[in-house]
């Protein structure tokens, strides 16, 4: 058991997580990261036209592939990147420095972005 909390320990602080364990027993139930970035596409989408107009198609009910899940729009379930290059190159810069991804060259890497934006 040791061993095992010894490895555990060793691959979060890897993530940059602290996990203080009382009396070396601990329960990990559920572990969710969040990055901020969606926060920051959920405030660009305010400021871009395209969006904002696709954002009043979804509350008309005129589009279908489009929807709007917490506040932010999604084009069948992916988000919609504003046209904003200092976001975009922020968003491609997470996803390849990030900890938590990874990724075994250029095409590996886009298919990752692709499922989420």
């Amino acid at each position: 058991m040791a061993a095992i909390n010894a490895r555990l320990r060793k691959e979060l602080e890897k993530l940059q997580i602290e996990v203080i364990f009382p009396k070396e027993q601990a329960n990990l139930a559920a572990l969710q990261i969040t990055s901020s970035i969606v926060d920051k596409i959920k405030e660009g989408q305010q400021d871009d036209p395209e969006l904002v107009k696709l954002s009043k198609k979804v509350e008309e009910g005129t589009t279908q592939d489009f929807t709007v899940k917490e506040g932010v729009l999604r084009f069948r379930d992916r988000l919609c990147v504003p046209n904003n290059a200092e976001l975009r190159k922020e968003l491609l810069k997470e996803s390849h420095d990030s900890t938590l991804s990874t990724h075994l060259g250029s095409t590996k890497m886009y298919q990752d972005l692709r499922s989420y934006y």
